[in-house]
């Protein structure tokens, strides 16, 4: 049976010491005692910033300043259909509190275990606990003084690192894999590795990342539920079936030429934009992507960016 969309705006706010404020549902609403991101419905008559504001004001007795697109997800509950925004919150004027009498709570990502969120939320955990950006490393041979751009980059503001290499065996892969992950706990970066799933699970603390063929070749989830899933996505339909079998998030590409593939097909910013704004999972965009295109990337919906050479081929000092 189908229903109504019901538009929703939700406030992510952050304060300094990284915790984000969450609220508890009043006793005389549904889902009563569960948390939440604050936030409510959009009436007919405003746009998306705006019912955002008004929800702030209304409930948490504070002026938004200045807002970013977050990330837009659908939920299908039994008897309704909401579609979710949420705005990472700037800057903003007042003392957020629960101003309609509700409790809110700062938070810290590592405690949201403890509360019993609704269903619908718990996709923006996942949102909040990835960074901003992705960096992809080249082929080992392709660059030279591959380790020591590697170490640059790991100590630069970089958190989150897919191992590429199509160039090596499984053999001399596995190798450089255990090299890196060595490197990446050190500098508090987790990687993700392009390797059997079985063979991922017997580290500690890393992602799997699957190609576009390995996506479609799966009917489900190949790795645990406590591991970081990603996956290479091109179109509408791989990214539902990243979607179906629980992909964490995605890169999707290629948004721009690239110096590999400067005459291949691209989406380009509205083609990208169209496949996020379908999308329930975070995205990546990849694909002749560095720091200046991050913006864009997230005022369309978009995580981040990805990329290799635009984060690879910085000097090293």
């Amino acid at each position: 049976m189908n229903h109504r969309i019901i538009d929703v705006a939700l406030a992510v706010i952050k304060d300094t010491q990284g915790r984000y404020l969450v609220a508890q549902r009043p006793a005389t609403t549904d889902c009563a005692g569960y948390w939440e991101f604050p936030g409510g419905k959009r009436e007919t008559d405003e746009d998306r910033l705006q019912a955002l504001r008004r929800e702030c004001h209304e409930e948490l007795g504070i002026v938004v300043e200045h807002a970013r697109p977050l990330f837009c997800w659908n939920y299908q509950y039994n008897d309704r259909h909401v579609r979710l925004d949420a705005w990472l919150i700037d800057s903003y004027r007042g003392k957020a509190r629960g101003a309609e009498g509700q409790t809110v709570r700062w938070l810290y990502p590592s405690e949201f275990d403890r509360y019993r969120f609704l269903e619908a939320n718990k996709v923006l955990m996942k949102v909040l606990a990835l960074p901003e950006v992705c960096a992809i490393t080249p082929e080992i041979g392709a660059s030279d003084n591959f380790y020591l751009k590697l170490d640059n980059l790991m100590s630069q503001n970089i958190h989150l690192l897919q191992f590429r290499a199509k160039n090596l065996s499984p053999i001399e892969y596995k190798e450089h894999a255990l090299n890196i992950v060595r490197r990446g706990a050190e500098h508090n970066v987790m990687i993700i590795l392009n390797a059997e799933p079985a063979w991922v699970a017997t580290l500690s603390d890393v992602g799997l990342h699957l190609t576009s063929q390995g996506l479609m070749n799966l009917g489900s989830r190949p790795i645990a539920e406590n591991r970081w899933l990603s996956a290479s996505c091109h179109s509408a339909e791989e990214l539902a079936h990243a979607e179906h079998i629980g992909v964490d998030f995605v890169f999707l590409s290629p948004v721009l030429p690239t110096r590999s593939h400067p005459d291949a097909l691209t989406l380009g910013w509205d083609g990208l934009e169209k496949l996020v704004s379908r999308a329930n999972i975070p995205i990546y965009a990849l694909g002749g992507m560095n720091q200046a295109h991050l913006r864009q990337a997230q005022q369309i919906g978009c995580q981040g960016i990805a990329g290799i050479s635009g984060f690879w081929d910085q000097e090293v000092g």
